[in-house]
């Protein structure tokens, strides 16, 4: 990747992406678009396709999703499982543009339900 990539990384203040924009920092790589839950909601369509459309990220890593441990997941099963199958399509299919290089796709078992297989990691090139 170039060090001047316009790289968005979902879920930047979570434990995996967190990592994720800690290495890129550490590699040099300072043109990372970050944004909030607050300020980007990934179950919207509208609004993400949006967002890409202004930023026209080069590179994207999908490491968001709801979270909350194993109390709030047995607790509240079904918000948990709506909102991240929400977060994946949505944010998956839209960097799939003509700006958009790369895109890869991170899961954890924390953010679904126990008996919900999670995810592997996928990327689109």
């Amino acid at each position: 990747m170039d060090r001047s990539a316009r790289i968005y990384v979902a879920g930047h203040r979570g434990l995996v992406g967190s990592a994720i924009v800690r290495k890129l920092t550490a590699e040099g790589y300072g043109n990372l678009l970050l944004r909030t839950s607050g300020e980007l909601d990934l179950r919207d369509q509208a609004a993400v396709a949006a967002f890409f459309a202004a930023e026209r990220p080069d590179y994207v890593f999908l490491a968001a999703a709801k979270v909350g441990g194993i109390v709030a997941n047995n607790t509240y099963p079904a918000e948990f499982i709506y909102d991240n199958l929400m977060i994946e399509p949505t944010s998956s299919t839209a960097p799939i543009a003509p700006a958009c290089r790369s895109s890869s796709s991170w899961g954890a078992p924390a953010s679904t339900p126990r008996w919900r297989p999670s995810r592997s990691v996928r990327s689109i090139s």
